[in-house]
């Protein structure tokens, strides 16, 4: 059976998006903040990087710092090896974040209001 892992983040862009073309495609990346509360009403933040290609890519690159998004991605976990400061090698992980699709909430500050 054919597995799935997917991921809907909303939140506020950290950064506006950086375009890089790669072959006949362009690779469109950022970050995405969430604001959340713990049990206990403590507040917190999560960072998470998404990437788009093609459409999507578009239109995520329209979009600015503190603007306001809902997107859906699939997830995808990267395996590798890395000589630490020591270097000894050690295993790591990163997990990439690739938009499926993406609605605009809304944006903050470019107008002069937020």
């Amino acid at each position: 059976m054919r597995g799935l892992a997917k991921a809907t983040i909303c939140g506020n862009l950290t950064a506006d998006p950086q375009s890089k073309q790669i072959g006949d495609s362009t690779l469109v990346t950022t970050s995405i903040a969430c604001n959340d509360k713990n049990m206990d009403g403590s507040e917190y933040t999560s960072f998470f990087n998404i990437e788009a290609w093609g459409k999507a890519g578009e239109i995520l690159a329209m979009a600015g710092k503190g603007d306001g998004l809902l997107v859906e991605c699939k997830m995808r976990q990267d395996r590798f090896e890395q000589e630490d400061s020591g270097g000894k090698v050690v295993k790591r992980d990163k997990t990439r974040l690739k938009v499926i699709e993406l609605r605009f909430l809304g944006s903050r500050g470019r107008d002069g209001n937020d």
